[in-house]
């Protein structure tokens, strides 16, 4: 329990600030770039890794005991 409680302190330190930078901020612009769309698959990967290790940290809850596998 303690390390899903760690996780989830860690994933929303992590996704405020991409949630952040999400905010969409209009300003006028004189010289436009083709990269408008990359900012979202940017933080659509960095999504998809956190959630991996989040996986990956809820996943290894044996805390190195060796378990028997049958009494």
């Amino acid at each position: 329990m303690k390390k899903i409680a760690l996780a989830a302190g860690a994933l929303s330190l992590l996704a405020a600030p991409v949630v952040a930078q999400s905010l969409p901020v209009t300003a006028p612009v004189s010289g436009e770039s083709n990269l408008e769309g990359e900012g979202s698959i940017i933080a659509a990967l960095l999504a998809a890794g956190i959630l991996a290790l989040a996986v990956l940290v809820i996943a290894d809850d044996n805390d190195g005991e060796d378990l028997p596998t049958s009494p």
